[in-house]
Formats: C-alpha cells, structure tokens, sequence
C-alpha cells in the first residue's frame, strides 16, 4: 500500500525543525497537507530530543487520516517507534541495505544522493525513491554545490524509480524544473517559511500537476 502510494506523489515536504524555528510544526504540517504535499518528512536532528517523539508521535496522526506518506529522516528507530511508513537516509547514514534488514521490505527508504554514482548505487541497493541535489544552492544544504537540471535530467534518466529533485525549489524557480524533466519536487523553505504554507503547497502542486 504504502509503495503504491509512492508512485503517485508528486510534491514531497521536508519539515525541518531547523528552518521552522520556532513555528509549530503540527500546525505547519497540517496547512501543508490541506494543501495538497502528498509526503512528509521530519528532519529533526536532535534525536534525544524527547519532544521529537512526541512530535513525531501526532505527525503519524495526522499523516495517517490525510492518507500522506510519513518519512522520518535517519533516524530508524524513531521511524520503527513511530510506525513511520518509512525512513530517508543521506550518503553518510546506514547503508540501504542495513537499513533495510532493520525496517523490512513493506516499507519505504529513500536516498539523497549527488552523484551519478550514487543514484545508480542507490538504485541496486534497493532504494524506493531518490531525492537529486541540490538542484540550486540552498543554506539548507549550504556545503553542497549545487548539481544543476542538465545533471538532474540525466539522473532521470537512468532510473524507473521515483526522483525528486530538491535544494533551492520555489515557486519562483519550480516550472524551470519542470521543464527539465522533473514530474516530482521536495521542498523545505518554499513551505516551512511561507507566509500562507498552504497557498504555497497549493500552487506548487498546481503546477506539478500540469506535468
């Protein structure tokens, strides 16, 4: 169920708890969702955090009635704790494989990854999805250079599997993607840092739809 849901989404939400400060993130999450992201992520890396869980435990909840895939961030055992539908790690966290044994084959995992070899090395491991970037230079990502659409089209390019582009994507920048090739978005300040997150949303999926 949960990968079948994956086929089909199109604009994915990274709600990280270092670019929302001190904005609740429930709050966020849910004008997010009405709308229209179709994933959500929580990127919170201070995982003693014992708010985390409790966060993480009313995100399951409200992702789970929206019918939103919930994806936590590196942390597996949050993602098991939690009931997560699955975990997305980077190039220097678990290996997909390990990952993988641990969390078991119905549910999700994907890969950042910035490299052509990456992506290919994400893919035979056994990846669901991958997230390409940063498309454009972003403080999120402030010691990544940025890969750019050509490298995106060609990463699009060698794989069936969904592909996210993500880093610096906007309102402002998001039909220039589009016309790259990509059918599929992740976005964090374009959200998270709006003025009205759910217009934003809205306005995005409008134009990912078109595709």
């Amino acid at each position: 169920m949960r990968k079948k849901l994956l086929k089909n989404c199109r604009l994915y939400l990274v709600l990280d708890k270092k670019a929302a400060g001190t904005k609740d993130l429930i709050s966020l999450a849910r004008l997010a969702i009405e709308g229209g992201i179709d994933i959500l992520q929580l990127r919170w890396k201070d995982k003693k955090n014992r708010i985390v869980l409790k966060v993480g435990k009313e995100l399951r909840k409200v992702t789970k009635e929206a019918n939103v895939l919930f994806i936590i961030d590196d942390n597996i055992d949050l993602a098991n704790t939690l009931d997560a539908d699955g975990v997305h790690l980077g190039q220097e966290d678990l290996p997909i494989k390990k990952g993988r044994a641990i969390l078991g084959s119905e549910k999700i995992i994907g890969c950042s990854t910035h490299t052509i070899s990456q992506a290919k090395k994400a893919v035979s491991e056994g990846a669901d999805y991958i997230s390409v970037g940063p498309i454009f230079k972003t403080p999120i990502k402030a010691d990544y250079k940025a890969v750019g659409l050509k490298f995106f089209k060609r990463v699009r390019q060698e794989t069936e599997l969904p592909v996210f582009g993500i880093g610096g994507i906007g309102l402002n920048n998001v039909k220039e993607v589009i016309k790259s090739g990509a059918d599929r978005v992740a976005v964090v300040r374009a959200i998270v840092n709006a003025t009205d997150p759910k217009m934003n949303a809205a306005r995005l999926k409008e134009e990912l739809n078109k595709t």
